[in-house]
Parts: structure tokens; C-alpha cells; sequence
């Protein structure tokens, strides 16, 4: 619940920033610079795609760990039974779960932006008439969120390079009403978030992400092979259907299309693959019982 919560500010984010609509109003007026808002509604729809897939798994594993970490300290807080002492717990839940905050706010726009840099390189000697196959644009993906990694490539190998974006450099630093336990816990979250073990997850459940989203727009580059089929009964033969590629134009309405399905409310294909990765899954009991028996 908490992480669906945040979801209409990271879609708002996204939306707002990249402002697909205003490329799309613009064309419908048929400018003179066509061409031109074609090209930038090309590496728009990439940006906003691959965008969508990284934060989502950065705030998933983020609230992720923020909140394994906050269930260990509760847990400890109720057993004890001390009423003044839960009251305390309350209010530091809401200063430190608004860390990521961070995340939507800040590091969000920073991605966006590397993204697109990312995106104009890779996207600029591919012709909207270009035809894609299904793997020549999970391998476009593929590459953008690689060159991505790479901008933030720090010398400590543990951290990962994603760490920038939902890293706030001055939470170990800042007091919050000289509050040690809020201070302790944020330094300990740093520590888990910029750790091997989350590295790990974070590629995983980010492969994850990306095979999904590449598994919902399978559909649409499969096509049938009319050759071959000699009565109506074969229509419904699997193997009349056969992959197909599809210009770079008409691939832009389907990534922008699948944007909607990644931040629909309800039945969630995508969300549901992120939120059931077995890695995650153990990473955070790993952490609910560390943090439990820490301040135990």
C-alpha cells in the first residue's frame, strides 16, 4: 500500500517532465517541423519507457528496505510495551518514510535526464522507418539502461550505480531534532541501500522488470502468416503465427501505450512480477531479522 501510494507521483513525474502530450498536440496542427517532433517523440517514448521501469524498481526496493527496517524496530518498540516509546515511533515512521521523497523530488529528474542523454546517442542513426524486430528493441532497452549504469559508475564496487538516484548525500549528515534514533536508522538504511546484497537485487528485479515489459509488447510483433493458410480451420494453427517487424514509428505509440499499463490501478501484470521476485522476497526477511534482533 505504501509503495502504490507513491506510484501517481513518479507517473506525474515522468509525465510532466518528458511531456509526450504537448509533442503529440503539436503534430496534430501538422507543423512544418514534423519531422523534427517525430524525432524528438522517438527518443521521448524510450526515455519515458525505460524511465518507468528503473524507478519503479528503485522505489520498490527502496521502500522495501525502509520498511523491513522500520517492522524490525517496531516489533522490538511493541514487545517492550512502552507506550511513550511507540508514540516516538509513530512520528519518526513518517520523517523517515518520507525519505524517499528523495527519490520523486530529485533523483527521478536527474534519470530522466540521463536517460535522455543516453537515448539521443544511441537513437540517433535509427530512421523512424527503420523496422524493429521484438530483440532489436529489448536489446535498445537493454542497452540504454547498461549506458545508464555506466554515467554513475562510482570506485566502490558494492554500491550500485542506481544508489545516486534515491541517495540523498546529506541524510548522514543533517540531525532531525537532534534524534539519534532517527540518525542511526537512517545511516544503517544507507549502509543496506549502498550494500552487495541490494546491488544484487536491484539488477535482478530490474532484469525482471524488463523482461516483462518486453513480454506485454510481444503480441504486438507476431503476426500471421497469410501463405499459409488454406482453409478457415487454420486460422487458429499456432504456427501460422510468426514474428514481425515493425517501423520505429509505429513502435512509439506502443511504448507509449504500455506506460499506462505500468501505473494502472487494479489487475497489474507488471507490478505483480516486480512485487513476486523470489530475491526480494529474501532480501527483505534478511533484513526484518537482522534490524529485529538488532535492537532487541
Amino acid at each position: 500500500m505504501t509503495y502504490l501510494q507513491f506510484l501517481p507521483n513518479v507517473r506525474n513525474v515522468i509525465i510532466e517532465k518528458i511531456d509526450i502530450e504537448s509533442l503529440l498536440e503539436l503534430l496534430k496542427s501538422k507543423p512544418s517541423n514534423k519531422l523534427e517532433i517525430w524525432e524528438r517523440l522517438k527518443v521521448s517514448s524510450i526515455v519515458q519507457i525505460t524511465c518507468s521501469v528503473i524507478v519503479n524498481v528503485l522505489l520498490l526496493v527502496f521502500l522495501k528496505v525502509e520498511l523491513n527496517i522500520m517492522g524490525g524496530y517496531l516489533f522490538v518498540k511493541l514487545i517492550n510495551n512502552n507506550g511513550d516509546e511507540v508514540k516516538l515511533v509513530d512520528d519518526l515512521q513518517v520523517k523517515y518514510l518520507n525519505n524517499v521523497r528523495y527519490l520523486i523530488e530529485t533523483g527521478l529528474a536527474e534519470l530522466i535526464d540521463d536517460c535522455t542523454a543516453v537515448v539521443e546517442e544511441i537513437m540517433k542513426d535509427i530512421p523512424l522507418n527503420e523496422k524493429l524486430s521484438h530483440d532489436k528493441l529489448n536489446e535498445i532497452i537493454s542497452d540504454v539502461i547498461s549506458k545508464v549504469k555506466c554515467i554513475r559508475v562510482t570506485e566502490d564496487s558494492t554500491k550500485h550505480p542506481f544508489c545516486k538516484y534515491f541517495t540523498n548525500p546529506h541524510w548522514t549528515i543533517d540531525s532531525f531534532d537532534n534524534n539519534s534514533e532517527y540518525m542511526t536508522m537512517t545511516s544503517q538504511t544507507v549502509d543496506v541501500l549502498q550494500g552487495i546484497d541490494c546491488c544484487h537485487v536491484i539488477d535482478k528485479t530490474l532484469d525482471s522488470g524488463k523482461d516483462q515489459l518486453m513480454q506485454q509488447l510481444k503480441t504486438s510483433f507476431i503476426g500471421t502468416d497469410m501463405s499459409e493458410i488454406q482453409s478457415v480451420a487454420q486460422c487458429t494453427s499456432s504456427n501460422l503465427y510468426k514474428p514481425v517487424d515493425i517501423p520505429l514509428a509505429k513502435v512509439i505509440p506502443l511504448l507509449n501505450h504500455e506506460i499506462h499499463e505500468i501505473y494502472k490501478d487494479g489487475e497489474n501484470h507488471f507490478l505483480d512480477i516486480l512485487y513476486a521476485h523470489p530475491l526480494l522476497r529474501e532480501f527483505s526477511e534478511s533484513i526484518y531479522e537482522a534490524f529485529s534482533k538488532e535492537y532487541s
